[in-house]
């Protein structure tokens, strides 16, 4: 069965974006919502969409390099730029934030197509060293590498990140097999990626600022 995608799109143009919305919805995945600024878009990348379609000029300004910036330093949100700009300088700009692709306006719906099965393409394979984690209809990709540690809190799973933090619903049954070796869990509550620690003591493990617990249970194994 072929994969949708949950889809936002951040246009300040309604004729571009409505078109937009059709183009995609015809291809079957999901618009999640339209908006045209940057605190708009933000408050839907908290429900992690799969995709966002970016312009980069919305009412006067380069919104979509400031939300660009902040989906590259706090989610894990591939993206696509659209612009009606193709000059030297705007385009070096763009490639600094490394996306997915750049689509230049006006566009048809076999460019729409093209362009995101050839994004959602290089994304698949940028993800085939990530696991995969799917939170009700929503799919996340963590790249082991860069997680510090895992905590369970409640019925969610919080990954640690150097400057960020990632809520997934899911417990450490889910994810505990599908990680490499250098992970070790130290407690119920805690898997802690052994790469990042500092420093071990009988008690916990340090791991930049954060002091993880490591329980009775646990301390044979480790």
């Amino acid at each position: 069965m072929e994969r949708t995608y949950r889809i936002l799109i951040a246009e300040d143009d309604a004729i571009i974006s409505e078109t937009l919305k059709d183009y995609v919805e015809e291809m079957g995945h999901t618009v999640i919502g339209i908006v045209s600024n940057y605190e708009e878009a933000l408050s839907f990348c908290d429900e992690q969409p799969d995709f966002v379609f970016l312009d980069i000029r919305m009412h006067g300004k380069d919104e979509g390099f400031k939300i660009a910036k902040a989906i590259s330093e706090n989610y894990l949100i591939p993206f696509l730029f659209l612009t009606s700009f193709s000059d030297k300088k705007m385009i070096q700009e763009a490639a600094k934030f490394k996306p997915a692709a750049y689509l230049i306006k006006p566009f048809t719906k076999h460019d729409i197509y093209a362009a995101l099965e050839i994004a959602i393409a290089k994304v698949e394979v940028k993800n085939a060293d990530k696991i995969e984690l799917k939170d009700g209809q929503k799919y996340y990709y963590i790249n082991p590498k860069e997680v510090l540690f895992i905590q369970s809190e409640d019925k969610y799973l919080s990954f640690q990140y150097t400057n960020k933090r990632l809520l997934i619903r899911a417990n450490l049954k889910d994810i505990n097999t599908k990680l490499p070796a250098y992970f070790v869990q130290c407690h119920r509550s805690y898997i802690i990626n052994t790469q990042f620690v500092s420093t071990k003591t009988t008690t916990d493990f340090t791991i930049g600022s954060h002091h993880i617990p490591i329980s009775k249970s646990f301390k044979e194994e480790l």
